[in-house]
């Protein structure tokens, strides 16, 4: 799901992360500068979510013409994981 559709559009990313922590989803973003910031917060605290994937700029993202390759990335990933909670407290560069 995207931000939007759960009405986060524009939300902090702290609430995006918390929000995506309860509904036991994990975050993909192209933000990595704050969101390793987030998870670094998440870790000193023993909060847990449940995995943040890093879209690295220019290897894929949210343009028409690399949407392709982002979800073949995304769903090579998904099949890659063994368990629902493999990516819990963890960062994944695609």
């Amino acid at each position: 799901m995207f931000a939007a559709e759960v009405g986060l559009a524009g939300a902090a990313d702290d609430r995006v992360l918390s929000s995506a922590a309860r509904d036991r989803r994990a975050v993909v973003t192209n933000n990595i500068t704050d969101f390793r910031l987030l998870h670094a917060e998440y870790l000193k605290t023993n909060t847990t979510h449940c995995g943040i994937v890093y879209i690295p700029t220019g290897k894929c993202g949210l343009r028409g013409d690399q949407l392709g390759s982002l979800i073949t990335a995304l769903d090579g990933l998904l099949n890659q994981l063994a368990a629902e909670d493999t990516l819990r407290d963890l960062e994944y560069f695609l």
